[in-house]
């Protein structure tokens, strides 16, 4: 072979699918299984203004998709995706990989899972606190707690624009799906007719003092 004849080889008989890399290592034979993957777009639309997630399917050795958002899709009655991005608003896919030329059997399904999070916002008005509330997916529910407490055991409240109630002193705020939690998100709330003094002397921070993160 001539100089980087056989790095030729290589890389020509990988292109082609006579030859396959996996992990440094080069192989002849293999037994061709599909496979997909599913991962969230990052640089898609902020799914918590929209409610809806886009998600980038990767198939190998495949070249129809099926999905499915209740459960594990059959072939004979779930829609084959077209394309390589599906949109949805639902809190999990389930992405099934198929060569229809049959040289490859069917591999695993590809269960994705929405993230889990919650965002809060607080602002004070002339009588009380108003809270903003928004969760993902639309289908969690939202626990919040007033008093600083756990909120994971605290009833579901809707989301949107709510008054915090009075005497009501640091809000924790999550959403819950199928017993799974986001992290939380925190805020002071502090008493009515309370006002920041930028100017107040303030007690100077201990370095070797503890610390704990709440999110």
């Amino acid at each position: 072979m001539p100089r980087g004849g056989l790095d030729s080889l290589l890389r020509e008989s990988i292109r082609r699918g006579y030859w396959r890399e996996k992990e440094g290592l080069i192989a002849k034979k293999w037994e061709r299984v599909t496979k997909v993957t599913a991962r969230l777009d990052d640089f898609a639309p902020d799914p918590m203004v929209s409610g809806r997630f886009q998600v980038n399917v990767t198939p190998e050795d495949a070249d129809t998709i099926f999905v499915s958002e209740a459960g594990p899709p059959d072939q004979q009655t779930a829609t084959k995706l077209d394309g390589r991005i599906y949109e949805t608003a639902a809190p999990a896919a389930w992405f099934l990989a198929v060569d229809s030329t049959g040289a490859a059997s069917t591999g695993d399904v590809c269960e994705w899972r929405a993230p889990l999070r919650i965002k809060l916002d607080a602002k004070r008005n002339a009588s009380s606190w108003r809270l903003s509330l928004q969760g993902l997916p639309r289908a969690a529910n939202i626990r919040i707690s007033f008093d600083g407490t756990d909120p994971r055991n605290a009833p579901p409240v809707s989301p949107g624009e709510i008054d915090a109630p009075n005497g009501a002193t640091q809000v924790r705020a999550l959403v819950e799906l199928e017993g799974k939690f986001s992290f939380e998100e925190t805020a002071r709330l502090a008493p009515a007719g309370f006002e920041f003094d930028p100017n107040a002397q303030t007690t100077p921070v201990k370095p070797d003092s503890p610390a704990t993160m709440t999110s």
